[in-house]
């Protein structure tokens, strides 16, 4: 029997628009754009269909007709939601949706696998990751959580687990330190945190000019050199 095909992979990050794209609470952008160009991926993209989130050319690609695939070539899809940090989620659910449809619409399944199988294997193999900075964190700390575990006061966060939630997307709970991101596990949603650090104030306003302010170079680079973690989790 042949092997199976890979694992398809939404890898989102969350982030600002500009004037706030290059910004400590931006990180998830920093990684993602970081870790296209380590995985040699093309340039990132617009994609109305997918919320007009830019998009590393998705594999398999969105609007090709249904084919059998057991390429070894990692499935991964790099997005970078287009919304404000906070109110992320509903965008992000929009996206995840629209990908798993279009999964459907094609066939990456096993050769010999009926057709009326071929869009639940591909769908129900699929797995969202989510990539977002992490206060509290040192600097380009790698932390992966259950996408149900504790957003930790992270707004953004909490926004798309409440948008996800339903239809088998958010687990309750979720260990922390998990070290591995695409094996079993029920949901398919996983959260990877970058770290960026800690406000010595804990009043809000503080902590807000904290996060919005423009990295350094040394710490985009520090940040930077997350992606590299990101993508041995993901092999």
């Amino acid at each position: 029997m042949p092997p199976p095909p890979p694992r398809p992979l939404l890898i989102a990050s969350l982030g600002n628009p500009p004037p706030y794209t290059h910004t400590l609470h931006s990180a998830g952008h920093t990684v993602l754009s970081s870790l296209a160009s380590h995985l040699s991926l093309p340039p990132f993209t617009r994609s109305r269909l997918l919320s007009n989130g830019l998009v590393t050319p998705p594999f398999p690609p969105l609007g090709s007709k249904p084919t059998t695939t057991t390429t070894t070539t990692p499935p991964y899809t790099l997005y970078q939601s287009p919304t404000q940090m906070n109110i992320s989620g509903p965008t992000l659910a929009k996206t995840w949706h629209a990908y798993l449809r279009s999964l459907a619409s094609l066939s990456l399944s096993m050769p010999g696998e009926e057709e009326g199988s071929r869009s639940r294997s591909s769908s129900s193999r699929a797995r969202l990751i989510v990539v977002h900075d992490e206060l509290e964190e040192s600097l380009g700390r790698v932390q992966v959580r259950r996408g149900g575990a504790s957003a930790r006061g992270h707004r953004g966060v909490r926004s798309c687990v409440e948008s996800l939630r339903g239809g088998g997307v958010v687990q309750q709970g979720g260990a922390e330190g998990q070290n591995k991101i695409k094996g079993g596990g029920e949901g398919g949603f996983i959260r990877i945190g970058i770290g960026i650090g800690r406000c010595q104030s804990r009043e809000p306003e503080d902590v807000a000019r904290f996060v919005l302010r423009g990295m350094e170079g040394w710490e985009r680079e520090r940040v930077e050199k997350a992606a590299k973690e990101v993508a041995r989790l993901l092999e």
